[in-house]
């Protein structure tokens, strides 16, 4: 920077400062503010240096708000603030994970899917053993647009449901479109995942059970040790007969809406079901076995 340009900028900070003393504003911002922003970037796949770049705000600088600096001068602030997690041109590769295993448990190859996003084998490898901490926004986007298009539609290759189901890979019936993409959601295999009837649901369907499920099936066999041998054996049957007959009423309750008109979404809702167990209970009862 020139000896002008040097004087030019200083005159510029004094009268910003100037001002805001005039109008009662603070000079500096809170760290504690500014750091959990920037934390809030990382997590949606800023790097360090990426904040740096669009904020104009150095590295160095960054680093001591994260290390707990007290306070940080407003208009380094200000710029770090304005950087949107959002809009960081890296994200995590969880949702991308989750939809590359869906479409596999769906019938589509990881091949597949690999060339319909325009990515090397190699590359969606990495994303897919999580041996990436983020993936391009742009490829990220490709993956939700081609999990979109597919979700509904089973995929030709039995090899590839073969060995995502041997892995316990949830397909697209396993998650919701509003969750896939958050941490904190967990797959649903059966519309009950996380209670006892989840179990056995789990159970009946011969579909491995999920932690969650398993979890749940302990604390009921927990709560119903005190029980003697024969009422307790009676109490398992009633909650295996609960799960076996409530899918094939609500699929019953469903046709009959469908034939009427209604769509998938209406009929849920009528139920007070969501969408996602709606289609889950159609796979598990054909019409055929229904009528019969």
């Amino acid at each position: 920077m020139t000896t002008d340009t040097q004087r030019t900028a200083n005159r510029v900070a004094r009268q910003r400062k100037a001002s805001r003393q005039r109008q009662g504003i603070d000079g500096h911002i809170a760290g504690s503010i500014v750091a959990d922003h920037i934390r809030k970037c990382l997590d949606a796949g800023w790097t360090r240096l990426g904040l740096a770049e669009a904020s104009t705000v150095s590295e160095r600088a960054i680093r001591y708000i994260l290390g707990g600096q007290p306070q940080v001068q407003r208009d380094n602030g200000l710029r770090l603030l304005n950087v949107k997690p959002e809009h960081s041109p890296k994200v995590p590769p969880l949702g991308s994970i989750r939809r590359i295993k869906a479409l596999a448990r769906a019938g589509y190859t990881i091949d597949w899917t690999a060339t319909q996003v325009a990515c090397s084998n190699r590359h969606i490898y990495e994303i897919l053993n999580g041996t990436v901490d983020a993936v391009d926004r742009t490829l990220a986007e490709r993956f939700a647009a081609l999990y979109r298009r597919h979700e509904a539609t089973p995929g030709p290759s039995r090899p590839a449901r073969i060995a995502a189901a041997s892995k316990n890979w949830p397909g697209p019936d396993g998650w919701d479109s509003d969750s896939i993409d958050d941490p904190e959601a967990h797959p649903d295999w059966t519309g009950f995942c996380g209670t006892d009837r989840g179990w056995w649901t789990h159970r009946l369907e011969r579909i491995a059970a999920c932690e969650r499920c398993q979890n749940a099936h302990d604390e009921w066999l927990q709560a119903h040790q005190g029980l003697s041998h024969g009422d307790r054996f009676k109490a398992l049957g009633r909650a295996k007969a609960e799960a076996s007959n409530r899918g094939a009423a609500i699929v019953e309750d469903a046709r009959e809406l469908m034939r009427l008109g209604a769509s998938y979404e209406v009929a849920a809702q009528r139920l007070g079901i969501t969408r996602q167990y709606l289609q889950q209970e159609l796979g598990r009862h054909p019409e055929q076995q229904t009528a019969a």
